[in-house]
């Protein structure tokens, strides 16, 4: 066997191309960043931090227009900022680089590509998403300007791509759909767990008692909070003892109709960078029996991940990427878009009745080892280097 197909390259440098330093940043894109970089490494592939930054008074400056032309909102999303993003990086670090990733940056990919005149390394275009999918879906009102650059630079980014990776199949199918990137060229790599793996403790799955019952998220009406404590009062009203552990909203943004509940523990945010709420969150999470996060949008997000580390099942909306992350009968359940609270405390009273917490709980671990988390991330992007380049 040649020596190149038993791992990625004898000689492989990726850079990673970001705002963000991958090798410290522990909070870009909720950490995502600092893990992707980190299991490329652990796929024997050595990563160098190509940096983006946009020079500042230009940006002021460019700013400045799109604020008097009444277009500022999403300017960063324009073909302006990816020019500055462009421009701002050193070509040195990209020629010492034999593949390019960008975790991000579809604005940038076509400026940079020309900039290096046909001496740039293969690119590999990772997102959660297309710009087909975040409008109208994460991002609303984008001026009609933007939304024609955006949409431009975004079918740019897929033709100078070597390798489009998606991290879940509702953005591939959206590549191939929306913007005619070849399906040959396309491969999809869940997101892994923003935790260490050191610190996962396999809860027990719910046999009776109290049932503790997690949501984790920032955004009270998006990730769906009320959903998530209307079902938890449902299920007390039912007969079952249930209580809620809301993390990640802050009390004064409680609507007041949700306050001082006596079924709901008030955590507020953790931050996961600060090593004394980490654990908490750890410890949290540890005494939980599912994870209910009745999200309306969502790409790809990596609390799902997290709770199948655990041995926790999910229940939340059919609705984005998530069918990769939460699977029918396997690891929880994808709710209709229009369930209500009253769904899901109807189908989590009949998984109860009938024991099947031990199943989803099995099913949770086996999804988490064999393709959601880093490890496996790791294993599938070492398979892919080498078959792809």
């Amino acid at each position: 066997m040649d020596m190149q197909k038993k791992s990625p390259s004898a000689r492989s440098v990726i850079g990673f191309v970001s705002r963000h330093n991958p090798m410290t940043d522990r909070k870009a894109w909720s950490g995502t960043f600092y893990k992707i970089r980190e299991a490329i490494q652990d796929a024997g592939v050595e990563v160098k931090w190509v940096r983006v930054q946009p020079d500042k008074l230009l940006s002021f400056l460019i700013k400045g227009w799109f604020k008097l032309t009444g277009r500022v909102k999403y300017w960063e999303l324009s073909k302006y900022y990816g020019w500055l993003c462009a421009r701002s990086v050193r070509l040195d670090d990209v020629r010492a680089c034999d593949r390019l990733l960008f975790p991000w940056g579809a604005q940038m990919i076509d400026f940079l590509h020309k900039r290096l005149s046909g001496s740039c390394p293969p690119i590999i275009y990772y997102t959660d998403a297309t710009f087909r999918l975040m409008a109208d879906y994460y991002w609303f009102d984008i001026p009609a300007m933007i939304y024609r650059q955006a949409d431009e630079v975004e079918r740019s980014a897929n033709d100078c791509s070597a390798l489009v990776i998606k991290s879940s199949d509702w953005a591939v199918r959206s590549a191939i759909r929306d913007y005619d990137c070849p399906p040959e060229k396309t491969a999809v790599l869940e997101f892994g767990a923003n935790i260490d793996e050191k610190d996962i403790v396999i809860c027990r799955p719910y046999t009776g008692g109290e049932f503790r019952v997690l949501f984790s998220g920032v955004d009270w009406v998006r990730k769906g909070a009320d959903i998530a404590v209307d079902t938890v009062r449902k299920l007390n009203e039912d007969g079952i003892e249930a209580r809620l552990y809301l993390a990640g909203i802050n009390p004064d943004r409680i609507p007041s109709g949700y306050q001082n509940l006596p079924f709901v523990e008030y955590v507020g945010f953790l931050d996961k960078n600060d090593s004394k709420q980490y654990q908490q969150y750890m410890e949290m999470v540890g005494k939980c029996h599912c994870l209910l996060l009745p999200t309306h949008a969502e790409c790809s997000a990596t609390v799902f991940n997290e709770a199948s580390a655990f041995g926790l099942p999910s229940f939340t909306y059919d609705t984005g990427g998530l069918g990769n992350y939460v699977i029918d009968g396997e690891n929880g359940f994808r709710l209709d878009i229009h369930s209500s609270a009253e769904d899901f405390a109807r189908i989590i009273e009949r998984i109860i009745k009938n024991d099947g917490f031990e199943k989803l709980h099995e099913g949770a671990l086996r999804l988490y080892k064999e393709k959601n988390s880093w490890k496996a991330w790791s294993r599938r992007f070492a398979t892919l280097m080498v078959n792809r380049f």
